[in-house]
């Protein structure tokens, strides 16, 4: 997956289970159906709204280019209050902030 958002194929906004965890776990099972995931989900989209300065929703596709990988980067590391905020209950929060520590070095997309 991470190749394919990489070489360009725009990935579309959904709420609920997306391509990748809807492949990967039953229904029963899907974390991202419950109530915390839509919240935080939420919270994200408006976060990544606000810093790339447009509105996005459900349906729209972004593409994963350079330039929205840096600018989406440059706030999670440098501006904690507008590039983190949404993710702060986040069970991978941790993990995202040793990564951003190290530069993204390794980061597939």
């Amino acid at each position: 997956m991470a190749a394919r958002l990489a070489s360009g194929v725009p990935a579309r906004i959904v709420t609920g289970a997306d391509d990748i965890c809807a492949g990967l776990c039953p229904p029963a099972e899907r974390h991202c159906e419950l109530e915390s995931a839509s919240a935080r989900d939420a919270r994200a989209l408006s976060g990544a709204s606000e810093i790339l300065g447009r509105p996005l929703g459900e349906g729209d596709e972004v593409r994963l280019d350079r330039d929205y990988l840096s600018t989406m980067r440059a706030a999670f590391r440098d501006d904690p209050a507008r590039g983190r905020t949404p993710c702060g209950d986040c069970p991978w929060f941790d993990v995202c902030t040793d990564i951003a520590a190290n530069g993204f070095a390794g980061a597939r997309l």
